[in-house]
């Protein structure tokens, strides 16, 4: 599971190209906006920044294997002539260089060697409904090895690093630690959960309501004496701000059982998390299984905390949900 300089090269790179496409288009994504079948939206900014970052690891590793969000079976069903010459242009923009819409349909409908131990797993934009009302979003990528994460990419365009510069990157790499890096790679400071132990004073995220049975989250938080802080956070921006000690744990839960979490909706922020000193489990305290293809199926939902009041709530969860 050696991870060269290389693969931490491509993987800023291809965040950084897929962040600067989001931003461009940021302020004309309503224009863009369409439904899959099963209505999930998704935007030019999901195909185009899937496509700059499938340009990359094609470029350099175009054995391995790539499980992602969007396929090329999207790209022809939804979008229209027009939307194809802006998809162009605005990857052309991203590169910075020319780039035709056959060589997007190339790099959309990737098909490496199956069999391979490497796989990358990418969500292009991550939150997108988010995405369309201005609120948070992350690109993620995540290379996994023989079923384990080993290096991830969350990238927050709308995330504060600090007080003064907007726009982050969280990279971790297994057995190494996490960073939270500027958009432009020139700050960087170790990312770290915080040390809250008390669920009176708790700072909690709550995401997407398709994830989450409030109801039962409500029972869960009033019977227990959960007091804390509730904060709204779309995306795997979550992630992010559970590294960073921003807050102190999210959890997901859906009633229904054939709503199975997706694998790039968690598996980059998952190793994020890990390597920041916290605590990334299902509803049952077990490790979240990358090695079944999309979905996670031998999981029921999940919980993502500081470590520190980890075993506390999953004993408190088996009672309620």
């Amino acid at each position: 599971m050696i991870i060269g300089e290389l693969e931490q090269k491509v993987i800023r790179e291809a965040g950084r190209e897929a962040a600067h496409v989001c931003l461009t288009l940021h302020s004309d994504i309503q224009s863009n906006l369409m439904y899959k079948a099963d209505r999930d939206p998704v935007s030019i900014a999901d195909l185009c920044s899937q496509a700059v970052i499938l340009h990359r690891i094609a470029k350099y590793f175009s054995e391995d294997s790539i499980i992602t969000e969007e396929t090329v079976a999207d790209f022809r069903a939804l979008i229209n002539t027009e939307q194809k010459h802006w998809l162009a242009y605005y990857a052309s923009q991203a590169l910075n260089c020319p780039v035709t819409i056959n060589e997007i349909k190339h790099w959309l409908s990737h098909q490496p060697k199956q069999d391979n131990r490497r796989t990358w797993i990418i969500d292009p934009v991550d939150g997108t409904r988010g995405f369309f009302k201005g609120d948070q979003f992350a690109i993620a990528i995540a290379l996994v090895i023989a079923g384990q994460p080993v290096l991830s990419a969350l990238v927050c365009p709308l995330m504060p690093f600090n007080r003064e510069v907007i726009g982050a990157m969280a990279i971790a790499q297994k057995n190494q630690g996490a960073v939270l890096e500027s958009l432009d790679g020139t700050l960087s400071r170790t990312l770290s959960v915080s040390k809250q132990s008390d669920l009176q004073r708790v700072h909690i995220a709550l995401g997407d309501v398709r994830h989450l049975d409030r109801k039962a989250v409500e029972r869960l938080f009033s019977n227990n004496q959960i007091n804390g802080t509730i904060m709204q956070i779309s995306s795997q921006a979550k992630y992010v701000a559970v590294a960073d000690g921003q807050i102190d744990l999210f959890l997901r839960y859906a009633t229904d059982t054939d709503n199975r979490e997706k694998v790039w909706d968690h598996v980059a922020g998952e190793l994020i998390v890990r390597e920041a000193g916290g605590c990334v489990t299902d509803l049952d305290g077990k490790e979240l299984n990358f090695s079944k293809g999309e979905l996670l199926t031998e999981n029921r939902g999940l919980l993502v905390t500081n470590r520190q009041i980890h075993n506390n709530l999953l004993q408190i969860i088996h009672n309620y949900i």
